[in-house]
């Protein structure tokens, strides 16, 4: 899902951060936290588990950190823009 959303951030969006030279920082933790809760909420019963969500949160970032760099500045402001407004 987080792959998704950042292909998604680094297709299009508002031009309205600047640039950020160093890779974004976010709190994947509260974030897993409240999809687990959601999920048991709902009764989803195949639902994802914490220690999965942070293991796939964690290899997402891992490969963030590479995709960064590798993009112009208005890619970056873009998709720093679209996923701090949805944190």
């Amino acid at each position: 899902m987080k792959v998704a959303l950042l292909s998604a951030a680094l297709l299009g969006g508002p031009l309205a951060v600047p640039v950020s030279d160093r890779v974004p920082h976010l709190n994947v933790e509260s974030l897993c936290k409240a999809t687990v809760a959601d999920d048991k909420a709902n009764g989803i019963v195949l639902g994802q588990s914490l220690e999965q969500c942070m293991s796939d949160e964690t290899d997402a970032q891992q490969q963030f950190v590479v995709l960064w760099p590798a993009n112009a500045g208005p890619v970056r402001d873009r998709c720093e823009a679209e996923v701090t407004s949805i944190t």
